[in-house]
């Protein structure tokens, strides 16, 4: 795709999901803060920047609407796939059983130990899903988060049947890709994975 064609937005860590137009120059909605973007004009491109959140691409099986998302823990808590779908689902009138979902690399189980709060916060969000998360042996209070398989319940649990998961860690991989919980302090390498356009 021609670069220029490229659509993202400010990344804020929240649940807000933009409509990108044909119309809509990539200055102006590089402007706008979201975590999540969708389009129904072809030959839009979408993209969300990640260094261990998780890049999430969703299309309808017409191909006439996709969305991408930018899903940290925090996104996820809020809930921004769910809110990715269902506008999805409102500009093509399907069910969410036409939709289908692809999460990207980010990091993994093995690598992402959080405290309690964020464990507090995924479960009111994402309920039954306690197999996201487990105690870390090691300390009180720590845990380690599966980010892939909670926002896979997410978007399960909003109706999606076809979900498919990438399960690379950002954190493991760092010939591949960047991270920001291992490498703080540097800068610019930010995976640019979730690049989509309508047919």
């Amino acid at each position: 795709f021609e670069p220029a064609r490229l659509r993202t937005v400010q990344q804020v860590h929240g649940a807000e999901v933009v409509r990108v137009e044909a119309a809509d120059g990539a200055e102006d909605v590089a402007r706008r803060q979201a975590d999540a973007l969708w389009t129904d004009a072809p030959g839009v491109v979408l993209g969300v920047r990640t260094a261990d959140c998780v890049p999430i691409v969703l299309a309808d099986e017409g191909g006439r609407a996709v969305a991408v998302v930018h899903a940290g823990w925090r996104g996820t808590a809020r809930r921004v796939p769910v809110r990715a779908v269902e506008a999805l689902r409102r500009a093509v009138s399907c069910a969410a059983g036409a939709l289908r979902g692809a999460l990207g690399p980010a990091i993994g189980p093995c690598c992402f130990e959080v405290g309690d709060e964020v464990v507090e916060g995924l479960r009111a969000a994402v309920p039954g899903a306690e197999s996201a998360w487990r105690s870390d042996g090691r300390a009180r209070g720590k845990h380690m988060v599966d980010l892939w398989a909670a926002n896979g319940a997410l978007l399960r649990g909003a109706g999606l049947t076809a979900v498919e998961a990438l399960r690379r860690c950002t954190s493991c991989n760092k010939a591949d890709f960047f991270s920001h919980r291992r490498d703080q302090g540097r800068t610019g390498r930010h995976l640019a994975f979730a690049l989509v356009r309508t047919t």
